[in-house]
Formats: structure tokens, sequence, C-alpha cells
């Protein structure tokens, strides 16, 4: 049974913003009950009665229950407080100078080219980055703390090397096959005095909000105000959330980049796997703070102000991340047997 296909369907509903990628128990008044469904998120639930009979959400697909569930209005979070730190260190403000502010997640050592051997600055994409949708920013400059808490360029502690584009929805294909064919017809139409053309758009996934940048300062491993000692493992990077949910890209796909993370006595380390159930903490230029894993793949659509993006095999947790925390690095306790492991 293909659970991504069928839920899929259903992104065309009103309000909805994604969904599970595997089969869960139904939610009903709070507790989890016996009932295996789709399960389907939305940012916010509307009385049957203030629906036309097309936007209904059907109770099964395919003869598969599915349960809606509220989940808030998914965004990228910035904003807060906080001081200077020197040397550096993780859960701190920082920042794009062009942007307000974001957490330092932690440092990252390259395992591949160009940035193989190098100790680099860990963050999302919409922290170090002023439109994570372009291929580069035009401000390269990291500030600390962040601009909305006081920096300046005389506060800058490094500079933006690399962050994986956010692809949003409704942009251009990329495919060299597509818009070479697009090319191709559109060229005739012109010749043959056609005034219609063609464009080919994609509504491609992304599975990492994630960024990195060079250290000019003196920096330290241990997280300002919690200390991830070897009990702990990092499993991602928390980057957008609501007031009810939170969402964590998975580190697997960091890893597949070229990255590993560096522990709290700056050793490099697999990122690993998060489960349903699994208690994660985080701390962040705000506050340290915990939750709990509901959700360990989903696909869902978030909202980066100017644009939307679609996010695909990530982790949903209870509300974890506040503005101000895009970055943070999330943590859980090291069980046997957890560890992502490439082959």
């Amino acid at each position: 049974m293909n659970v991504d296909k069928l839920a899929k369907q259903l992104l065309k509903y009103p309000n909805v913003t994604g969904y599970s990628k595997k089969l869960r128990k139904r939610i009903k008044n709070g507790k989890v009950v016996e009932e295996w469904c789709i399960q389907v998120h939305v940012s916010k639930k509307v009385p049957l009665k203030e629906l036309k009979l097309n936007e209904v959400i059907p109770v099964e697909v395919e003869g598969i229950p599915v349960d809606v569930v509220d989940v808030g209005e998914l965004r990228a979070l910035s904003v807060d407080k906080t001081k200077k730190f020197r040397p550096l260190q993780p859960g701190i403000s920082i920042g794009n100078y062009a942007i307000t502010a974001g957490t330092l997640g932690n440092f990252v050592f390259g395992t591949k080219k160009p940035f193989r051997g190098e100790v680099l600055i860990a963050s999302n994409a919409h922290v170090l980055c002023d439109n994570p949708s372009f291929e580069k920013p035009k401000e390269i400059d990291i500030v600390q703390p962040g601009r909305y808490d006081g920096g300046t360029h005389n506060d800058k502690v490094g500079e933006y090397r690399w962050h994986q584009r956010i692809k949003p929805l409704g942009s251009e294909s990329s495919c060299p096959i597509l818009t070479s064919a697009a090319k191709a017809v559109n060229w005739l139409l012109k010749k043959f005095k056609r005034k219609s053309r063609i464009s080919v758009y994609t509504e491609e996934a992304n599975h990492i909000d994630f960024a990195v940048a060079s250290i000019d300062v003196p920096y330290m491993f241990k997280h300002a105000d919690k200390v991830f000692d070897s009990s702990y493992e990092c499993i991602g990077y928390g980057f957008a959330g609501s007031d009810k949910v939170s969402l964590v890209c998975k580190g697997k796909y960091i890893e597949q980049e070229g990255f590993l993370y560096l522990d709290y006595q700056g050793e490099p380390k697999h990122y690993a796997e998060g489960f349903i159930g699994d208690v994660v903490e985080k701390s962040s230029r705000n506050c340290w703070a915990q939750a709990e894993i509901i959700d360990d793949s989903a696909y869902e659509i978030v909202s980066y102000g100017s644009f939307y993006a679609a996010f695909d095999d990530v982790i949903i947790t209870s509300k974890l991340l506040d503005p101000g925390c895009s970055g943070s690095a999330v943590y859980r306790k090291i069980t046997e047997g957890s560890l992502w492991n490439p082959t």
C-alpha cells in the first residue's frame, strides 16, 4: 500500500498542510485509539456547516479511514532576544545580517569537497541566508547576536558558505530535459506566430532547511545552557512550527550533503534517527525545551512569508520551537541501535 500516494490526494482540500507518510492510529478526544488511519494535517478544523460539499475531507480513501489532525499554521520561525557570546557556543542568537535572528544549532565537520576537514557553523538556511529560495544570498556577513538582538557588522563572526536551496512550490523546473522541451515548443509557437508560451514548473519537495558558515572568532562545542554529553545524539534541526507542533529536518539528509555534527567534545558524529514516542530536547537562543516526537516521517507545506515550500520525510514533535528557535539542533537520549548508519 502506498500511503504517500493516497494521502497526497487530500492536499487539494482547504486548510490541508500535510500528512503522515505511514498509517497511524486514530487520535480521538486527545487519546490514541486502536484504529489505523491515513492521518491528514490541517491548519485549522472548520465546522462541516461552513464547508461546501466538495471541500469536505472524505472519511476514507480506498477503504482506509482518514483521521484529520489540527496542527496549526506551520511557519518558519525567527525573532527573540539574547546577548553577545565570545567564544561562540551552540544555542545562541545568530543570523545573516540581512535577517532578524535565529539560533546557532551546533558546529559541523565537512566530509566532502569543498568543505572536507573544515569546522563550520550550522543552522537553518533561512537563518544564514537572506532568501533561502535563491541559489546564493546577497548578504554574506553572519553576525552574533543576530541583528534583531542588536548585532551589527562589528559583530561579524563568519561568512555564509553554503545552503541547500529551498525550492518553492510552483517554481520553474530545473530539469534539463523538460526545460529543453519547453524551449523547443516555444520556438515553434513563435515561428508560427502564436502568442502562447509554455513553462515547466516543479512540485519537488525539500528535505532540509540547512546552511553552513565559516567561523572567524573563537568557539566552543558545549551549549550555553545545556550539556548534550555522550548520552545524547543529534537527530536534526528544528526549522518551522505552529502553536501546536514543531518540524525537524532529518540529519541523515544533511549527512548525505557531506556534514557530520560535532559533539560536546568536538568529535565528529553521525546523525541519529528519531522515532515516535522519543523525547527530544533543544537549546535555542531563548530557552531550553523538550517535546515528544509524534510523527517520524511526514510531508508538510510550510510558509516562508513570501513563498510556500513542501517538505518530505520530516519529523513532527509536540511544541518544541518558539520564534527565534529556528536552526536549533535537536537531540535525543541514546538508545541501543538508534544511530543512522549509512552504508
